[in-house]
C-alpha cells in the first residue's frame, strides 16, 4: 500500500522552504493549517491489501467506481473531482449471472459502511445507462461523516494519520490493472497544526501552490518530499513543478447561468443562460448531462429539438406513477446543444406524492460542458500523464478516451431545490376523517331505510292477516 498527499497553498512555493512552523524530518511533517486549504489523499492498494469480502464482490466486475461528495466542495481542475453531489455508484458487470444478488450486496455494503441510518438500496434502484449501472443518492439525503469514513479507511491500515474535515470520496477498481484507489479530499480542521507520521507504508507529500492557468495547462510550484519505512528511501524536502493538462476544466470567467424558473409549480423548468466561450467549433461540441431524483421525470417528447438533440435518456420511463411505485432511484439524460445561439430551457414534471412525503427535493444542478477531441491540445498525450487524471465512468464514460471537457457553470456545485406541490398532512387526515364520517352516515342511513323499509311492510301484512281474521 502507498499513500499520496497533496495539500494546495497559497503561499508556499519554491521559494519559501522555511515558512514558519513548517518542519520537515524523517520521522513526521508538521504543516501550520493556516498556508493550506484544501488536501487530497490517495492510497493505492494491491490485491493483497484488500479484505476479502471487498475482493469477493469487486471480482464480479471490470470496473467500479464509488464516490461521495458535499455540496459544499467546488469540483477542482487540479483533483479533476468532477462528480455528482451526493452518493453515486457506477458498476460495469462481467456478466449478467447472479447479478441482483451482487447488487443487493453491493446496496448493504456500502450503506452499511457509509449511510448506517439511512435505508439500504438494492438491485431494483439501479438504473442501467449505456455504459454502467448506476445508483445515486442526493447530498441531502445522508451525512458525509468523516469518522465514519475514517472507520471504513482504518479496515485497510489503522496507520493513517487523523482524518478530519472529509469532503469527497472516491473508491475505485478496473480489473484490467486490479490495484484499488481509494481518495478523499479534505479542508483544514480546527487544529492549528497538521502532522503526517512515518509509517509502515510509503508517504509521498507535496505542498504545492497553482501558479497559472488556461485551457490547457495548470503550472503547481512547491516542496516534495517522501517518507518510507526504508530509511534509504526517504526524500528531504525538495523543490518541484509540475505542468498538468487536466482532462477536466472549468472555462475561466465563463458567463453562464443555470437556474429554475419562477414560479415553480408541477413542471419545473431550468433556464440555462449563457454567452458561448471561444473554443475550437470544429473539434468541440456543447453538451448537457441531468441527473434528477424519483421525484421527477423527463419526457422525451416534450422538448425543444431545434434546439436540442436527445442522445440518451436512462431510468424511469412511465410518465403516470405516482412516486411510491417508482423503485429506481431516478433518471439520467444526455443532450447535445445544436443550436448555440440562444438560451435554453428544459421542462421536468413532478410525480405524484403521497403526504407523508418530503415535498422539497434537492437534486443536482445539470452539467453544462464542451467535450472536445484532445487534438485541440499541444499535446495531447500528457493528458493521462497527470497524476490525478481519473477518466473511469462518470460523464466520461460516454465520450472517447481522447475527449477533454471544458465546464462552464462554476457554481455547479451548489444543488437546486424546489416544493413539489402537494396535500398537506393535516388536509389529508382532516379529509380522511371527514370522509369516513360521511361514508358512515351514509351506511347508517342506508341501512336504517332497508330495515325500516322491512319492518313497515312485515307490520302493513300483519295488519292485513289481523283484518281477514276478524271478517
Amino acid at each position: 500500500m502507498k499513500q499520496r498527499i497533496t495539500l494546495l497553498s497559497n503561499v508556499i512555493d519554491q521559494d519559501s522552504i522555511d515558512t514558519n512552523g513548517l518542519e520537515f524530518t524523517e520521522n513526521s511533517i508538521s504543516i501550520p493549517n493556516s498556508i493550506w486549504y484544501q488536501r487530497q489523499d490517495r492510497l493505492t492498494l494491491d490485491p493483497s491489501d484488500i479484505s476479502p469480502q471487498l475482493s469477493k464482490l469487486l471480482s464480479n466486475y471490470d470496473q467500479f467506481k464509488f464516490t461521495l461528495k458535499s455540496s459544499n466542495l467546488e469540483s477542482s481542475s487540479i483533483f479533476q473531482n468532477f462528480h455528482p453531489n451526493g452518493l453515486t455508484l457506477q458498476l460495469l458487470p462481467k456478466s449478467p449471472y447472479g447479478l441482483n444478488e451482487s447488487l443487493d450486496q453491493w446496496g448493504n455494503y456500502l450503506s452499511t459502511n457509509f449511510n448506517p441510518k439511512g435505508s439500504k438500496f438494492n438491485h431494483e434502484n439501479f438504473v442501467l445507462t449505456a455504459t454502467s449501472l448506476t445508483y445515486h443518492k442526493s447530498s441531502s439525503e445522508l451525512e458525509l461523516n468523516s469518522t465514519i469514513i475514517t472507520q471504513f479507511l482504518e479496515t485497510f491500515n489503522n496507520e493513517l494519520d487523523i482524518i478530519d474535515q472529509i469532503q469527497d470520496l472516491e473508491i475505485s477498481y478496473d480489473s484490467s490493472n486490479p490495484i484499488l484507489k481509494i481518495q478523499w479530499i479534505s479542508i483544514p480542521s480546527t487544529n492549528s497544526i497538521t502532522t503526517i507520521n512515518k509509517s509502515q507504508f510509503q508517504k509521498e507529500i507535496a505542498i504545492l501552490k497553482p501558479q497559472s492557468q488556461d485551457l490547457e495547462d495548470l503550472e503547481l510550484s512547491g516542496l516534495r518530499t517522501i517518507l518510507s519505512p526504508i530509511n534509504e528511501n526517504y526524500l528531504p524536502p525538495t523543490k518541484t513543478l509540475i505542468y498538468l493538462k487536466p482532462r477536466h476544466k472549468f472555462i475561466p470567467s465563463s458567463n453562464t447561468s443555470i437556474s429554475l424558473s419562477e414560479p415553480i409549480g408541477l413542471h419545473p423548468v431550468i433556464k440555462f443562460q449563457y454567452i458561448p466561450p471561444s473554443v475550437d467549433q470544429d473539434h468541440c461540441k456543447l453538451y448537457i448531462s441531468t441527473l434528477l431524483p424519483s421525484h421527477l421525470f423527463f419526457d422525451k417528447y416534450q422538448f425543444n429539438s431545434n434546439s436540442l438533440q436527445l442522445l440518451g435518456h436512462w431510468g424511469e420511463s412511465d410518465l403516470e406513477l405516482p412516486l411510491w411505485k417508482i423503485k429506481k432511484f431516478g433518471s439520467l439524460q444526455l443532450f447535445e446543444i445544436k443550436n448555440h445561439t440562444n438560451d435554453l430551457e428544459l421542462i421536468y414534471h413532478s410525480r405524484y406524492l403521497d403526504p407523508f412525503t418530503n415535498p422539497i427535493v434537492q437534486f443536482n444542478k445539470p452539467d453544462f460542458f464542451y467535450a472536445c477531441d484532445s487534438l485541440i491540445l499541444s499535446d495531447p498525450e500528457h493528458v493521462e500523464l497527470n497524476p490525478f487524471d481519473d477518466s473511469l465512468l462518470g460523464i466520461d464514460s460516454f465520450f472517447t478516451k481522447d475527449t477533454v471537457f471544458y465546464h462552464l457553470d462554476h457554481d455547479s456545485n451548489q444543488d437546486l431545490q424546489i416544493n413539489i406541490p402537494n396535500l398537506s398532512i393535516l388536509d389529508y387526515l382532516k379529509t380522511q376523517l371527514i370522509t369516513l364520517f360521511i361514508v358512515l352516515i351514509g351506511t347508517g342511513w342506508l341501512l336504517y331505510k332497508i330495515f325500516n323499509t322491512g319492518s313497515s311492510k312485515t307490520n302493513k301484512k300483519a295488519k292485513k292477516i289481523n283484518i281477514k281474521k276478524k271478517k
